[in-house]
């Protein structure tokens, strides 16, 4: 017997975060191994290098560092682990 399972908005928010690492493993600029990083309500994919970084040499570092937004199928981290 087969039962169905409904996928939630969680289900569907997991499944694109473990595909965006499957993507963009390492930066294509340093190497750097790419990492999810909250920024307000909204979650990045970037190259650690960036997590140290602050202020005027964060905004520099981020245009020159791989760095994607994560489109979650609910805005914010509503999706509570």
């Amino acid at each position: 017997m087969h039962t169905l399972t409904t996928r939630n908005d969680a289900d569907r928010a997991r499944d694109i975060v473990e595909l965006a690492l499957r993507d963009h493993t390492f930066c294509t600029t340093c190497g750097e191994t790419m990492g999810i990083a909250e920024h307000g309500r909204d979650l990045w994919i970037e190259c650690a290098s960036l997590r140290s970084r602050t202020g005027l040499r964060l905004r520099f570092e981020e245009a020159m560092h791989e760095r994607h937004l994560i489109d979650l199928p609910m805005r914010g981290l509503d999706l509570a682990a």
